[in-house]
């Protein structure tokens, strides 16, 4: 289920640029945009870029391999200078009220060419959410400048000032870093499953017991789920910490167990978590992770859909989300990897892998119908995942991509797009950590292995600075989703009718 690569009705076929608006023919905006010199690394081929519309200023961001990130959205960056033809335009990024011109370090940067997001841009919270301030003294990036920059309450935001020393002291305690222990006992719960899975299919042809192919349904579904999680972990640098190795283990847990491309995914999440739930006015969704086909969130993202089926969306998708969620489990997400990716050696060796172990495994089954059923309700088991991984944002607010992208936003904007599963500690295993999202999001560097650790010192700066975390049980977030999605009509309504004639 996937809205990336639609070209749907983007700025209801209007031009973003408006300056470019004139140009009424296609051939004209094509013209005009193969004109335009873009910074990147020397293999990419901006011609091949997906447009997201022939005269608007996006397209479609790359990652460090240029690797095309489907339903992102970056805006387009000139290396011609706006005012002198003879000198190039600088990239320059603000750190810690620095200017560093990263004009020929972006085509390097690891990230990719979301880099290009925050020129001239104060981007200190970003930098430091994902990278250690290290990284500044390694690469010796060149100065430009100085701008006024208050540690304290960065962008007039305190809230922000607190989450940067909070950060500063988890990077103190050792809380960017993983302790091997935790790996194994990842492994060991993916052991437990592969034991049990095994032990009921032969059970199941020993006795025709339907509890135990039932049971053994739910392993499968499980060592999908937590290979699920370790891809999310070793996709973060969350194990290793170390970028090659990491990536090599996701290519295990995440191509192989679970049949998803590690960096598919990867490219789309960071695209995610830099820019949740976000939206940009006139052209489209700007995050990859939280949009798609069939259901809509956000009034504001109506005119993206096709037409056709927004209106029955509307009307039914609180009856069919958590049914269609469970109904077609993981297979979308594993089909939208295999379809859309630009690394097709690597993806198409792990999916022959992933397909061979599944393979084998229902080879254990005495006839071709239950290997089937045994594959299907797997899958149907396995949509538990698919919701753990909306509920935490399907509710939550869509924001205009520029406006998170302000200084003194990001601390702030990370707790308002998340929500927050409650649960025994018992259970983090099932919800893989990332029930606590808030966390997750206002520190993505951090391990899950230490986010009760630290959760109180969220609540407590949030309490501090009145600043709502939304916090829920499993089933009454949820709930909130399908409530969330009843309202969306009506809202749409109210807008339409708050528009001037």
């Amino acid at each position: 289920l996937s809205f990336d690569t639609k070209i749907v009705i983007m700025c209801r076929g209007e031009s973003c640029d408006k300056s470019s608006s004139s140009n009424s023919s296609s051939s004209s905006s094509d013209n005009s945009t193969k004109n335009k010199a873009v910074i990147s690394p020397p293999a990419w081929d901006d011609s091949t870029i997906p447009k997201v519309d022939s005269s608007s200023n996006y397209v479609r961001g790359r990652a460090e391999d240029g690797a095309v990130i489907n339903g992102s959205l970056r805006p387009k960056f000139d290396c011609k200078d706006d005012t002198t033809t003879a000198s190039l335009r600088q990239l320059k990024i603000g750190i810690h009220g620095k200017w560093y011109n990263a004009t020929r370090f972006a085509a390097h940067h690891p990230g990719g060419d979301i880099i290009y997001e925050f020129h001239e841009k104060d981007a200190t919270a970003q930098f430091l959410a994902y990278h250690d301030a290290k990284l500044l003294d390694r690469y010796k990036l060149p100065l430009q400048g100085e701008y006024e920059y208050d540690m304290d309450k960065p962008g007039g935001s305190t809230f922000q000032g607190d989450w940067m020393k909070l950060n500063d002291k988890f990077e103190k305690d050792g809380r960017y870093k993983t302790p091997l222990s935790f790996l194994y006992s990842r492994i060991a719960i993916l052991v437990v499953a592969v034991v049990g899975m095994i032990t009921m299919i032969h059970l199941y042809c020993a006795t025709a017991s339907c509890i135990s192919f039932v049971v053994g349904c739910a392993c499968m579904a499980g060592i999908w789920q937590q290979a699920g999680f370790l891809m999310h972990d070793t996709m973060h640098n969350h194990i290793l910490h170390n970028r090659k190795g990491d990536q090599r283990l996701g290519f295990i847990f995440g191509n192989v167990l679970l049949g998803v491309s590690g960096r598919w995914w990867r490219d789309e999440h960071n695209e995610h978590h830099v820019f949740t739930n976000t939206i940009v006015e006139g052209v489209g969704p700007a995050d990859p992770q939280m949009i798609e086909d069939v259901w809509i969130q956000d009034e504001r993202l109506i005119p993206y859909f096709v037409q056709c089926t927004v209106k029955f969306m509307l009307e039914y998708q609180q009856f069919y989300f958590v049914p269609l969620l469970v109904l077609v489990g993981l297979f979308p997400i594993k089909v939208d990897a295999i379809t859309h990716t630009d690394r097709y050696l690597p993806d198409f060796a792990g999916l022959a892998l992933h397909i061979g172990w599944v393979a084998a495994v229902l080879s254990l089954l005495p006839s071709a119908s239950e290997r089937l059923a045994f594959y299907i309700i797997s899958n149907c088991i396995s949509g538990c995942l698919g919701i753990q991984l909306l509920v935490s944002h399907y509710a939550k607010p869509w924001a205009e991509k520029n406006d998170t992208k302000e200084p003194g936003s990001w601390a702030a904007r990370q707790v308002d797009a998340v929500m927050d599963i409650t649960c025994p500690t018992w259970l983090d295993w099932f919800h893989g950590g990332l029930h606590i999202h808030s966390v997750h999001h206002m520190f993505p560097r951090m391990c899950r292995c230490h986010y009760r650790a630290v959760y109180n010192d969220i609540i407590g700066m949030c309490e501090k600075h009145g600043v709502q975390l939304d916090q829920r049980s499993w089933f009454d977030a949820i709930g909130s989703c399908i409530q969330h999605f009843s309202t969306i009509k009506h809202k749409a309504e109210m807008s339409k009718k708050a528009k001037p004639e």
